[in-house]
């Protein structure tokens, strides 16, 4: 199965091996200047998810850098079907091309996220430039969901507290994984399948996924997701799994679980 990495260590990079620096000082100016983007007003206070901490059988899916005009409407259809919730992490460039494709989502009742402007490795930028992505990011995901947006997940997994300092005063809650299947590496459906399955040892999982297929975030294309995300439900719903946003149970204020 695939192994699993911690948040801000960093998470399970796709394609990045080295890992971001420990300890990077926020500049107290930039954190005062990051303005909640627009919709994050009235969203819970802000904390890095990094796992599901239940002995719950509870799964959260997770999609990654779309909308995707080749693979999101086929994803859409299967979770009707099937009558699963999941949770979308889009980039702003993608969600300003297809704002129809961000508008299904959120009207299929499915939870938003903002996943920077256009995928870069934001351990990389300065504290203007992290703003930028994410609030411009933020912005148009809003926008074309017509709905707030109050979760962020950075490119790649991986963030420092600069990141996450910036991302808490925008308003943002940042989110993590805990399964890397690596369907971004275009695997055959039948393989993603298989390192999709549940854990014996872990009866919780976020489940990271994309709507992208190729190694390259930003080449929009077919990927083995779309065709193995039937599967993928059926295996958990066999082995009494309860699908979950990131928004709602476990995650809720209410249950003390992370």
């Amino acid at each position: 199965m695939a192994a699993t990495a911690g948040f801000a260590g960093g998470w399970a990079a796709r394609g990045v091996s080295d890992q971001p620096s420990a300890d990077v000082a926020v500049p107290t100016a930039a954190v005062a200047s990051a303005s909640p983007a627009l919709g994050t007003k009235g969203c819970p206070k802000p904390r890095a998810i990094t796992s599901i901490k239940s002995n719950e059988r509870v799964v959260a899916l997770t999609f990654d850098d779309g909308p995707s005009a080749e693979v999101t409407g086929q994803i859409l259809r299967t979770l009707a079907d099937k009558k699963v919730k999941a949770t979308f992490f889009m980039t702003g460039e993608h969600a300003s091309a297809h704002p129809d494709l961000v508008a299904q989502i959120a009207a299929a009742g499915h939870a938003i996220g903002s996943h920077s402007w256009n995928h870069p490795r934001l351990d990389k930028l300065s504290p203007a430039q992290v703003t930028d992505q994410v609030e411009r990011a933020t912005n148009a995901v809003s926008a074309a969901a017509g709905t707030r947006v109050c979760l962020a997940r950075p490119p790649f997994g991986l963030t420092t507290p600069q990141v996450d300092a910036l991302s808490a005063a925008m308003g943002l809650t940042t989110v993590g994984w805990t399964q890397n299947p690596k369907d971004w590496l275009n695997p055959t459906p039948e393989q993603l399948r298989h390192d999709s399955a549940p854990w014996s040892d872990r009866p919780a999982t976020i489940l990271l996924l994309h709507e992208h297929g190729a190694e390259d975030p930003q080449q929009v294309g077919p990927s083995a997701t779309a065709a193995a995300l039937p599967g993928i439900i059926d295996d958990y719903l066999a082995q009494g799994y309860r699908f979950v946003q990131v928004t709602g149970e476990p995650f809720g204020s209410g249950r003390p679980s992370l």
